[in-house]
């Protein structure tokens, strides 16, 4: 019985870290809106609300289902998950809505300029770097936000 609960235990944590893709190897180009879905699904995110997503231009608009005051919120998984929508697609802006309106946003600009002084990069280095984007997202893991 033991032997059972630990082949059990083994195959779920296995098939859990398999589960989790690898964020590089869903690089996409905008004109795929369905593999930007598929993008936007494997980020991590703070609230599980549901959204629907608009491309238009160079620009992803992710558009929560809440009417939520952002104000005092975490901002971190938005702009952690804005650096990486920019990282892995070919978009220059991300932009988060709710009902509310637009409560957040990153360009490609911000995201230089963050990444040069903390991680002496820039978004083409990592963008054509899958090495350099797992660097990336251990830093981006232990960032420290303060409010």
């Amino acid at each position: 019985m033991t032997k059972k609960v630990l082949i059990l235990t083994f195959i779920l944590i296995f098939t859990m870290a398999c589960s989790k893709a690898n964020l590089y190897s869903l690089k996409t180009d905008l004109s795929h809106e369905e593999n930007v879905e598929k993008l936007i699904n494997q980020l991590d995110w703070e609230n599980k609300d549901s959204y629907k997503i608009e491309i238009k231009d160079k620009t992803i608009t992710i558009i929560f289902d809440n009417n939520i005051d952002y104000f005092n919120a975490n901002l971190k998984p938005y702009f952690v998950n804005g650096v990486y929508l920019l990282i892995l697609t070919n978009a220059e802006d991300i932009i988060y809505e709710n009902k509310r309106g637009s409560f957040f946003g990153v360009d490609k600009k911000i995201a230089n300029v963050f990444l040069s002084a903390q991680c002496n990069k820039s978004l083409d280095d990592i963008k054509n770097s899958e090495e350099e984007f797992h660097k990336l997202e251990k830093f981006m893991k232990n960032l420290k936000v303060d409010s």
